[in-house]
């Protein structure tokens, strides 16, 4: 592998190659009902309907299995093309400071100072040297990321890919892909109700009567908890934070449109998109506390509750393995995370489920939680939200 092989890496070649599987992958899972339905029937015993029952049981295993290989080979193709983008900006960075310093790196990785005559210094020998490791590095990636790849379609080739126990073709799916099961997000990611109730916000009469009088914002029903997190920042800080806010919204409906803002795909990537941003303004851990917060209200569903909360938490971590990524750029990672199911949504079911496994539209609501008085909570409005500066956190704050 040569540095000048990685300058010619196709992301998008390699992305277009995870649809494509991920395509025939669909079709494979829309299998489920044929194989159900060759289910025997009760009354039929004897040797010839044992035979028959091990027969479907065995069509059964192998269809869980090519599932499970087909299913590993998307995963490799997604994560080889996210490593590819990474190695593809390492690669321009490197030329353009190679560049900067009157060096070149050649195809076979060599780095070649452009300019010979200059006089010797320990400032360019330095920036030599950082070149050389550099390019190694990147080499050294590009071939883990090769590597992998070969492996994750080699086990699939031979069939070796387990799938993990899986009972069923979407399950099998499921397992492969590395996701917690829909019943553990459920579980696990649920709040209790502020104790101190909701409040409208702004809570300061003055401030409010003010923010509205002005156009900035209407009154809006948040947690105590929010409240008070928003009150200590000044109140140059807090209108800021509003439209941060409400930029989410307008990127969601944007990429999202015409599906309303609720249960669905428009929702795990606002939700996603505004605590990655939060992130990347007031740090994973307030980003944390604050979007937790915001998900104790009265009355929320459960598996509402679990998917914002859970979508909160597919954003953050993209902020996190991405930082200082300017705000268009990372609305497109978490846009991806949702078409490629890494987020959850509601189903016309009621029920929890991956957002590459529902088509957009198809969304259903959750039923009011039994124990807890219905509050719906108003989303502030503030016209023509505008677009923050791109390139740096501060342009938010």
């Amino acid at each position: 592998m040569s540095f000048g092989e990685i300058r010619d890496w196709n992301a998008d070649a390699i992305e277009e190659a995870g649809r494509s599987v991920r395509d025939r992958k669909q079709e494979l899972l829309g299998l489920a009902d044929e194989l159900r339905s060759a289910a025997l029937s009760r009354r039929w015993h004897g040797d010839a309907a044992d035979a028959a029952k091990k027969a479907i049981d065995a069509l059964n295993d192998r269809a869980e299995h090519l599932v499970a290989e087909v299913s590993s080979i998307q995963r490799a193709f997604f994560a080889a093309s996210d490593e590819v983008r990474a190695l593809r900006q390492r690669v321009l960075d490197v030329d353009a400071f190679a560049d900067s310093r009157q060096f070149a790196v050649m195809p076979d990785g060599a780095v070649v100072d452009r300019s010979p005559d200059t006089p010797v210094d320990a400032t360019r020998d330095f920036a030599q040297v950082q070149l050389k490791l550099a390019v190694s590095q990147i080499v050294q990636q590009a071939t883990d990321t090769d590597d992998i790849l070969a492996t994750a379609m080699g086990a699939a080739i031979n069939a070796t890919v387990s799938d993990y126990g899986a009972t069923s073709l979407a399950e099998a799916d499921q397992n492969v892909q590395n996701r917690p099961s829909l019943a553990q997000i459920l579980r696990d990611y649920q709040v209790s109700p502020d104790p101190r109730g909701i409040t409208d916000y702004p809570r300061d009469p003055m401030v409010r009567y003010l923010a509205e009088l002005l156009g900035k914002t209407k009154a809006f029903q948040v947690t105590v908890t929010e409240a008070e997190m928003l009150e200590k920042m000044s109140l140059t800080s807090q209108q800021q934070f509003l439209q941060m806010r409400e930029y989410a919204f307008a990127e969601a409906d944007k990429r999202f449109p015409d599906h309303g803002q609720e249960d669905n795909h428009n929702d795990a990537f606002r939700h996603a998109y505004w605590n990655a941003l939060m992130v990347g303004v007031r740090g994973a851990e307030w980003a944390q506390r604050f979007a937790t917060a915001h998900e104790a209200l009265p009355g929320n569903p459960k598996e509402r509750e679990a998917m914002d909360l859970y979508n909160n938490e597919v954003g953050r971590k993209i902020a996190l393995a991405n930082p200082g990524t300017d705000p268009e750029r990372l609305a497109g990672l978490v846009e991806d995370a949702v078409r490629k199911g890494d987020t959850v949504v509601i189903a016309r079911s009621g029920d929890l489920e991956f957002s590459d496994r529902v088509p957009a539209g198809a969304i259903g609501a959750p039923s009011p939680g039994p124990d807890e008085p219905v509050v719906q909570a108003e989303k502030p409005v503030v016209p023509n939200p505008p677009k923050p500066g791109i390139g740096s956190a501060t342009d938010w704050w």
